[in-house]
């Protein structure tokens, strides 16, 4: 579904006038800010709670950990529209916001922690086929009613799957009250960390919007979407090898996958970085050859791709959480301190806000993992 996303986009940009491509990535901005806070790091706890069997008959721990995620998003949308226009002369859309906010709310209700145990080849090519066309309807009419329209169709299609796969087991129902404390307890954990550095992250848009206009929001908005379409051609493997820690049989080993995607990232990082000067990226459209500053997004993304790897595969399996808090305070510290820079100095280039966030997350895991090493070194040397 990430892929779809981003070829929505990457149309859109092709196809759209400036005003209106504007009035979209804006919106895709606030967005940005509405799926960070609602995922508030339920992806890293989910999975470790719903692999055991008892826990995940009956759905209500899934329902509650949906229900949070939903009301989180619509919330969030609702009030960061309302915050932009007020601190903006040239605000966000109605229409544009509805219609992507329509588009993105239904995938919400399907993430891969609940139909990784139960959904099989008929689902998958469902859910395959609607993408596609919603990307085909995008080509054809490009704007905010298709946009509206392809996510009140896929909303449909996702009552039903979730009908068929709770025919099979009760894969999610409505929660209980109980059952919600649950869910909100299990997320603590991580959820203050992981909300703090991704609602800054989110903020970024409204933020340069408010300091620098819609304009460079857009520009900023472009390059996080390059950065985020990089991280989406190794997004699959990376989940899929986290997954498999709590799925039958399990995977125990998962440094392999990370040394094959550490190696990969690297390889393409350096191949992109060399071919953005050759125009590589007009492939993608002019809009996408025109954001400042593009080796920044692409280096943020590159490194994004490490520290994802590095989390998924090596600290939340082991449950190394306060590793995670630490380096999430440490971004959240700099996107502020960036954010901050970019409202007060004209000069400092946009692009610099996601590309030190993303190096300091990074050096942070990097240089703890280190510490850690040494001290376990020491430790086994002394008698």
């Amino acid at each position: 579904m990430s892929a779809s996303n981003y070829a929505v986009f990457v149309l859109f940009a092709r196809s759209l006038d400036d005003t209106a491509f504007i009035a979209f990535s804006t919106a895709v901005g606030l967005n940005i800010l509405a799926g960070a806070i609602a995922e508030g790091g339920i992806s890293y706890v989910a999975p470790r709670e719903m692999a055991s069997a008892p826990v995940r008959s009956g759905g209500a721990l899934a329902g509650a950990f949906l229900f949070l995620s939903s009301s989180l998003y619509v919330s969030v949308m609702i009030i960061g529209f309302t915050a932009w226009n007020s601190l903006t002369a040239d605000g966000l859309n109605l229409w544009w916001t509805v219609g992507y906010a329509a588009y993105v709310l239904p995938s919400l209700l399907i993430p891969s922690w609940v139909t990784c145990w139960s959904l099989d080849l008929t689902g998958v090519c469902a859910i395959l086929v609607a993408r596609g066309l919603i990307v085909a309807a995008a080509a054809v009419a490009p704007g905010p009613l298709t946009l509206g329209f392809s996510g009140l169709a896929f909303a449909g299609l996702v009552a039903w799957l979730l009908a068929r796969l709770n025919r099979q087991e009760r894969v999610v129902t409505w929660p209980d009250r109980d059952t919600a404390k649950l869910a909100a307890s299990r997320l603590s954990d991580v959820f203050l960390a992981k909300t703090l550095s991704y609602g800054v992250y989110g903020l970024a848009p409204m933020a340069i919007g408010v300091s620098r206009g819609s304009f460079m929001a857009s520009d900023y908005v472009t390059g996080e979407r390059l950065k985020s379409l990089y991280g989406t051609l190794f997004q699959p493997v990376i989940q899929t090898a986290y997954l498999s820690r709590f799925l039958a049989p399990k995977v125990s080993d998962l440094r392999p996958i990370e040394f094959a995607v550490q190696a990969g990232n690297l390889a393409l990082s350096l191949a992109l970085l060399l071919a953005l000067p050759l125009g590589v990226l007009q492939l993608l459209g002019e809009r996408f050859a025109a954001v400042l500053l593009l080796p920044v997004y692409a280096l943020a993304g590159g490194m994004s791709v490490a520290s994802a790897a590095i989390l998924h595969l090596r600290v939340f399996p082991t449950g190394q959480f306060r590793l995670f808090r630490i380096a999430t305070a440490s971004q959240v510290v700099t996107f502020c301190v960036m954010l901050a820079l970019v409202a007060a100095r004209p000069e400092v280039p946009v692009a610099w806000v996601l590309g030190m966030g993303e190096g300091v997350l990074l050096t942070s895991l990097l240089v703890q993992l280190w510490v850690a090493r040494l001290t376990a070194l020491r430790e086994r040397r002394e008698p």
